[in-house]
């Protein structure tokens, strides 16, 4: 199964030269040098890993074998400038405790953001397991490791500048990249729309604004 091609997609400024529909690179390549844009994303066969408040999320995996997370946003009405200005801000954020957002794609009617995959997982599957294995079981060690990871994550986001903040915190979006380690995912998506419904924490800085300012 692939990624449905979105309606109308318009072509967008990315990486290169070509006039097909095109993403921007936040970080010129991948950690392995892969290279890809839309077209690579759309052909390739997809699994869905989750429909949440923010985004679907898939795991793609490209004809060379390379697997990514694609995140395709939902109710996100913002003009291309803008959008392109957030998720800059998001991705210039350097820190081995946050998801690293690595290309985005803008069209009138298609928002796409591409992440390395983490193999292990979410903090919420091993917490509470999920429809394949239950709970695993989890030291005091590796709980406060993994509360320390992200809080290095959280302090890394707010000291962006202040109108940087996460505003979604949950354990579905504390991503594990070691046993004593993880990371904090999906920074900054919730302020690229209005999801009233967002099931994680959110600030004061978020819920009294309509946008972080």
């Amino acid at each position: 199964m692939g990624i449905v091609a979105p309606a109308k997609a318009a072509p967008s400024q990315g990486s290169s030269g070509s006039t097909r529909n095109v993403g921007t690179f936040i970080v010129t390549l991948t950690e392995t040098g892969q290279l890809f844009e839309l077209d690579d994303l759309l052909r390739a066969s997809a699994e869905v890993l989750g429909k949440g408040t923010v985004a679907s999320t898939y795991k793609v995996t490209l004809d060379s074998g390379y697997e990514l997370v694609v995140k395709r946003l939902k109710n996100v009405h913002l003009r291309k400038e803008e959008f392109e200005q957030h998720v800059t801000l998001i991705g210039a954020i350097q820190s081995k405790h946050i998801a690293q957002l690595r290309w985005y794609y803008y069209s009138k009617d298609e928002k796409m953001l591409v992440y390395n995959i983490f193999p292990m997982g979410s903090l919420a599957k091993v917490l509470h397991g999920d429809t394949v294995a239950g709970p695993a079981p989890l030291d005091w060690e590796q709980r406060s490791a993994f509360s320390l990871a992200v809080a290095r994550g959280v302090a890394a986001i707010h000291l962006a500048g202040p109108s940087s903040c996460h505003g979604n915190i949950k354990s579905s979006n504390i991503l594990l990249t070691g046993a004593h380690d993880a990371c904090v995912s999906e920074n900054g998506l919730i302020t690229l729309g209005m999801y009233s419904n967002a099931s994680g924490y959110r600030g004061p800085e978020v819920t009294g604004n309509r946008w972080v300012t």
